[in-house]
């Protein structure tokens, strides 16, 4: 396994796939790209078909197989915060920690705001050494600095040392974009844990491509047309964005 720490610059880039003849088409894709940077693969298990864990368990094998290189963060996202999951935070929790434990993975992004008890939730888990989490929140309407920084700041009290904390927001100007850089800016000198930060939308843009500069350890890129978040750019041409 390979842990993600502060001064890092990896890209991520997510599999949207809905089921397995998808998933065979896009691991391929993903075979044979050639990054200037390390890369980290994203399922996002919202995009799946039909959530069971015995289906699930089979992609997981497959991805692992094709894929043994690279580190792999499992997400679930919720409708509330930009996914396509309706669930509850009963269901959310029963879900997450469902998949911890019956699935292999590197990284599990964890939405605590989405919980039933975020304060707790990390004692339930059976992490191994090197497992992180990612405490994350996803805000659809612009955000100013300050909000910026106490949304930041408040993901790090859920979050151990050794996890990382995310925050993304929408962004509807220059102003917005350069609020949440100087918040991942400030964050960086004042949080234990490394920060995941980036803008949604179109001016959003820079921020996945200046993040790293500001502290931001991971910078999501697209492998299909439209992505998994609005603003995302295709993958290859972040690679050659990225410092």
């Amino acid at each position: 396994m390979i842990v993600i720490k502060r001064g890092d610059s990896w890209l991520g880039v997510s599999i949207t796939a809905a089921d397995v003849n998808e998933l065979h088409q896009q691991l391929s894709m993903l075979r044979s790209l050639k990054l200037r940077h390390h890369l980290l693969i994203e399922w996002r298990l919202d995009y799946w078909q039909q959530l069971d864990i015995e289906s699930l368990h089979i992609a997981n094998q497959l991805i692992r197989q094709q894929l043994p290189y690279y580190p792999l963060l499992l997400t679930l996202r919720t409708v509330v915060e930009g996914g396509r999951c309706q669930l509850n935070a009963t269901e959310y929790t029963e879900w997450l920690l469902m998949l911890s434990h019956n699935l292999d993975w590197d990284l599990l992004d964890v939405m605590p705001a989405q919980l039933l008890a975020p304060s707790a939730f990390s004692e339930q888990l059976d992490c191994a050494e090197q497992q992180q989490l990612i405490y994350s929140y996803h805000h659809l309407k612009p955000s100013n600095f300050a909000e910026n920084c106490a949304w930041l700041n408040q993901l790090a009290q859920y979050a151990r040392p050794q996890d990382l904390i995310k925050l993304a927001v929408q962004t509807e100007s220059l102003q917005n974009s350069l609020d949440l850089l100087n918040a991942t800016l400030w964050l960086n000198y004042h949080s234990k844990q490394p920060l995941i930060t980036m803008g949604m939308g179109q001016t959003g843009q820079i921020t996945r491509q200046l993040g790293p500069i500001f502290g931001s350890v991971l910078s999501f890129g697209s492998l299909v047309s439209g992505g998994s978040a609005p603003g995302q750019l295709p993958l290859l041409q972040l690679d050659q964005l990225v410092n």
